[in-house]
């Protein structure tokens, strides 16, 4: 069991994200073992071998080569697609790693919200492919909990579609909450216990969104009835307890202070457009971006490990509308902070779990580009005129 404690009411979501980056070596076809080496290196610091895997670890945190466990499996799905799946697990769960690429080491998927003892299967229910991931960890010294999450596998994508708690363990008492039913419209879920409690010989709906492409919760039963359990306990903590970013980042030594130091610095990108962004901000161009779009393009995509946030941009060329790539609604913004005759639309902020996500069009005399930005709902909240400058600060070259 971790050495660090989580109150997992207020579990942050580091990072959730799909990726695509070329391997180091294209003439050799992936296998386990050159998998294997190459995240090697990158655990030890090797930047070429990370940035292959889309930085699938984060060198904003200090090094940490003393992982618990490294699991990789290659499995086939839909006939001809294989994919591989990676587990890092450390004591710290700021460190913990799921992350899945295909055969050309692109990254579909990397999960950085994670804790505890992890274990990883294969599912296929109703012609649809799953991969599952269960999480054992301890909360609060006497809270034992299981928190499932299911990827789903389609023909050219990997996303984390359903997250929830199973199982709590406290003082004999056991809370159980098991999936009964699973189709493309639903997640049925059956609550019990072991004592008396007002679990028992319940059931939920999770319901999927098309909106956010994930099920969710009609009730929540189970995750309010473990969040009251736990919140409104009294316990004399022995060990670390994280609770969000900043008590994250604290069991590794860095402060607040650092998420917003640096000078931001105007960065153009050949796609036509620049924005000011300080040195933490990793910049990938010809990046495929496909999150949260009806279909993808390649354009530019910056990522900031400690924000746990990505900003990415494509171009709207002259023969696309912005309805080509997304049906979000938007607005116009009535007041104008950019400048050079540039005007802005915008989605409503759309929130996830910890995360959020909001889309953006800055229209421009003759080019047009969209903006979708991905992060930590946390760090929005505490930095939230960091993100508008960096916003308002997006230029047509």
């Amino acid at each position: 069991m971790n050495k660090f404690l989580l109150s997992t009411f207020l579990l942050f979501s580091l990072l959730v994200t799909g990726c695509s980056k070329k391997p180091e070596n294209k003439n050799l076809p992936l296998s386990k073992k050159i998998l294997e080496n190459t995240i090697l290196r990158a655990i030890n610091g090797v930047n070429a071998a990370n940035d292959s895997l889309s930085n699938l670890i984060d060198y904003s945190l200090p090094l940490n080569p003393d992982y618990n466990q490294l699991s990789i499996d290659s499995t086939f799905f839909y006939k001809n697609r294989i994919l591989f799946t990676v587990l890092i697990t450390y004591n710290n769960p700021l460190y913990n790693r799921f992350a899945v690429y295909n055969s050309n080491l692109e990254a579909e998927l990397i999960d950085k919200s994670l804790n505890g003892q992890m274990y990883k299967e294969k599912l296929h229910i109703n012609r649809n492919h799953f991969l599952k991931l269960t999480e054992d960890f301890l909360s609060k010294d006497i809270f034992n909990l299981t928190r499932i999450s299911l990827y789903k596998v389609d023909s050219n994508s990997v996303n984390l579609v359903f997250r929830t708690f199973s199982k709590l363990k406290e003082k004999g008492r056991i809370y159980t909450q098991d999936i009964t039913e699973i189709t493309n419209s639903r997640i049925k879920t059956k609550l019990n216990s072991t004592v008396r409690s007002t679990l028992r010989n319940k059931s939920d709906v999770f319901i999927f969104s098309s909106l956010t492409k994930k099920y969710e919760p009609s009730n929540n039963l189970f995750y309010n009835f473990i969040f009251n359990r736990i919140n409104k306990s009294r316990v004399k903590l022995k060990l670390p307890i994280i609770i969000d970013k900043q008590s994250a980042l604290a069991t590794v030594g860095l402060t607040p202070g650092q998420i917003s130091k640096g000078k931001n610095l105007e960065t153009k990108s050949p796609i036509g457009f620049s924005i000011s962004l300080s040195k933490r901000w990793k910049r990938f161009d010809d990046f495929m971006i496909r999150t949260h779009l009806i279909k993808g393009k390649k354009g530019t995509r910056f990522f900031n490990s400690v924000l746990g946030t990505t900003i990415s941009i494509i171009r709207i060329d002259n023969n696309e509308n912005i309805n080509d790539y997304t049906k979000y609604p938007f607005v116009n913004e009535p007041n104008n902070p950019l400048a050079n005759g540039l005007k802005r639309r915008s989605t409503a902020r759309m929130i996830y779990g910890k995360s959020f996500y909001q889309l953006f069009e800055y229209v421009g005399p003759e080019q047009n580009f969209l903006l979708i930005i991905n992060g930590s709902k946390y760090t929005y909240n505490k930095y939230e005129k960091l993100y508008n400058d960096i916003l308002n600060s997006f230029k047509i070259n």
